[in-house]
Formats: C-alpha cells, sequence, structure tokens
C-alpha cells in the first residue's frame, strides 16, 4: 500500500493531510492544521 502527504497552504490557515488507496477508494485523514496569516515588518 502507497502512502501520500499533501500540504495544502491557503491565505489564513495551511493543513497536512496523508492519504491512501483502500478498497478502490481514496482515503484523507487530516494530520495537522495551523494558521497562516500575514505579518507585518517593522
Amino acid at each position: 500500500m502507497n502512502n501520500y502527504i499533501a500540504i495544502d497552504i491557503g491565505a489564513s490557515s495551511g493543513r497536512a493531510v496523508a492519504s491512501y488507496v483502500d478498497d478502490g477508494k481514496i482515503k484523507i485523514k487530516e494530520i495537522n492544521r495551523f494558521a497562516n496569516g500575514f505579518t507585518r515588518k517593522k
């Protein structure tokens, strides 16, 4: 069985997900979710 990890980075948050194929269906499990935003430089 092959396992895959994907990182999705959006404007306000991001997440890491793991996926694999089981009985011909794609299974996805969220591993981590994190905030993402702008940081102002001084």
